[in-house]
């Protein structure tokens, strides 16, 4: 949009000494997860200030490179729009395969099996997918779990509680995963996974807004 510093500044004076850090806040908890989820309770107090203070919030990250985007009632998150390191996370083979059987079982589960409005899965489930596309190698526990943290850490998952302790922990699938895996019907997914050659694929990929 094109917003200069002096609009920034009008618009952050007008904020009040009180919400400056809530304000500051949020702008890194956007920067450390891209996501500002409705859905996830400890979130809505967040997606309903910025909400009410987004033009304040676009001013800002436009300022530093940044798009702030809003999926109406759903959630906010910032896309990079120049070339840097910030904000983006390389996947590994494992992560990519997990995050393509999650946006499978979100689009199959949507109508289906929802938690609270949300989608979810087992362990499990998603374990049981992920054989036949590796030629029915395992994955690692830890590595499985360690996976689905660092999802939940950039809030394309939720699960309530210890997944070391209890593997049959309800998986929530948010919609953010929409922005990351961008394939918009079974079929295309489905091609995807297949023409994904894990022996044979040596780069990893780009997880980034």
């Amino acid at each position: 949009m094109g917003y200069s510093l002096n609009t920034f500044y009008d618009r952050y004076n007008n904020l009040g000494e009180t919400n400056e850090p809530k304000f500051k806040r949020i702008v890194n908890k956007l920067l450390g997860s891209n996501f500002i989820v409705f859905m996830k309770e400890d979130d809505k107090a967040d997606y309903n200030f910025l909400k009410n203070n987004q033009d304040l919030f676009s001013s800002f990250f436009d300022l530093i490179g940044f798009s702030l985007i809003y999926r109406e009632n759903a959630y906010f998150f910032v896309k990079n729009e120049l070339e840097l390191i910030a904000n983006r996370y390389l996947l590994k083979k494992e992560e990519i395969l997990i995050l393509l059987i999650l946006k499978k079982l979100y689009i199959e589960f949507n109508d289906i099996n929802k938690i609270d409005n949300i989608p979810h899965t087992k362990i499990n489930d998603i374990v049981n997918r992920y054989r036949p596309i590796t030629s029915n190698k395992d994955i690692k526990k830890t590595n499985i779990l360690n996976i689905l943290r660092m999802f939940r850490r950039r809030k394309i998952i939720d699960f309530k509680g210890d997944l070391t302790l209890n593997s049959d922990l309800d998986i929530l699938i948010y919609p953010t995963i929409n922005e990351i895996v961008k394939e918009e019907t079974l079929t295309d997914l489905e091609n995807k996974i297949n023409d994904y050659n894990l022996e044979n694929r040596g780069n990893d990929n780009d997880l980034s807004n």
